[in-house]
């Protein structure tokens, strides 16, 4: 069910970023296009109905990015980083190590970056909405409800902002057609997804050594790449 809706991890935090109907959102994606650095937790959360008494699945994603380079952890077992030099992933179920080597000059929007790879275009889920409108303003958050048209697989959508932080609080998905989970019964259920966004931190400083493709490897004088030793016995994936 996560492979299905693990669409939305990385475009998430910019969902509103291009929409101009509500000032709040503006000032969501202005704040995220002008940081170089921020660390970030995600949580996601399936529920089997749309009353979310009880999760299903759970799935926690740890965020870190610095200037071009981002780091990607996930409870699944999966890292991912990418920095100047490398696009790599380590699978650490399936016990794979992936190492792509970008080419020279390789602009971010050429490249086969995590962006792409993980996320697609979450924007469009914005732009099929039927209405909206403001169900709650404080002095620290406000929220948003989304309401799609009936020929759409999204019944409504629920929007959180943190107004102290300027940062989604949370995303809440409501989908409309029963979907089959076969994780759980083989049944059909009417799912809800809610993503949370937790300990963010603009303009941290990480350590520098998480975004080096010498967490992963190491190369020899020949440039042949070997694994550190915490990936000892991966399969190790050279695309040519």
């Amino acid at each position: 069910m996560f492979k299905n809706l693990f669409t939305i991890l990385i475009a998430t935090p910019f969902l509103f970023f291009s929409q101009n109907y509500k000032e709040d959102l503006l000032s969501v994606g202005k704040n995220f296009s002008n940081l170089k650095n921020y660390s970030l937790v995600m949580n996601y959360q399936l529920f089997l109905d749309h009353n979310m008494n009880k999760s299903f699945q759970e799935r926690k994603i740890d965020i870190k990015k610095q200037g071009n380079n981002i780091r990607i952890e996930q409870s699944s077992g999966l890292e991912m980083l990418e920095n100047e030099k490398y696009q790599i992933v380590a699978n650490n179920k399936t016990k794979e190590l992936s190492v792509i080597k970008k080419e020279k000059g390789t602009s971010d929007s050429e490249s086969l970056n995590l962006y792409s790879a993980l996320s697609t275009n979450i924007d469009s889920v914005t732009r099929i909405y039927d209405k909206v409108k403001l169900i709650e303003k404080t002095a620290d958050k406000v929220k948003y409800e989304l309401i799609y048209k009936p020929n759409e697989q999204i019944e409504k959508l629920i929007l959180v902002i943190d107004k102290k932080t300027q940062m989604y609080q949370s995303v809440t998905i409501f989908y409309k057609k029963p979907v089959k989970v076969n994780e759980l019964d083989g049944k059909m259920h009417l799912v809800t997804l809610k993503i949370s966004y937790n300990n963010f931190t603009a303009n941290s400083i990480a350590n520098s050594s998480l975004f080096s493709e010498g967490s992963f490897f190491i190369l020899d004088k020949k440039g042949k790449v070997s694994p550190i030793k915490k990936y000892s016995g991966y399969e190790l994936i050279i695309p040519q």
